[in-house]
């Protein structure tokens, strides 16, 4: 009697087991169709000249694509990486500008808070500028 319960348990661990491999399998098939459409669209986006809108997954996604990191040097995400502001910061030491492995950090951290500053105003200017006209046409309508 114990041999049949430990042979059907064998049985069930064999099956659960296959039917895990099966579940990976198509969890890993749906992941791969998902970053390859992310990775069409972060081309995309690349291709336009927009590459400081991709968000981290699509930067993470392009990089391991084979993507070069350089495209992403306008983009506030990759440039608030830890890995991108010790690289920044290395350089800064390396060219001589400051003196200190700390100085040189908040060097890097100033430079991807005014990289986010820049990319933000370019990013709204448009709008700035219609409320502006917009201000400047009713201002003259009601100046007569």
């Amino acid at each position: 009697m114990d041999n049949t319960i430990q042979a059907q348990d064998n049985q069930i661990g064999v099956t659960a087991e296959a039917v895990l491999g099966g579940v990976k399998a198509a969890v890993g098939a749906v992941k791969g169709i998902q970053e390859k459409s992310i990775l069409n669209k972060a081309k995309k986006l690349i291709a336009a000249g927009k590459a400081n809108e991709c968000t981290g997954r699509m930067i993470d996604i392009c990089i391991e694509a084979g993507i070069d990191p350089k495209v992403f040097d306008t983009n506030p995400t990759y440039n608030a990486r830890p890995a991108v502001i010790a690289a920044k910061a290395a350089a800064i030491k390396k060219s001589g500008a400051v003196g200190t492995d700390a100085e040189a950090i908040d060097a890097a951290k100033i430079e991807a808070v005014n990289t986010n500053a820049a990319v933000t105003v370019k990013k709204y200017a448009p709008y700035i500028i219609g409320v502006i006209i917009i201000g400047i046409v009713i201002y003259l309508i009601f100046k007569k």
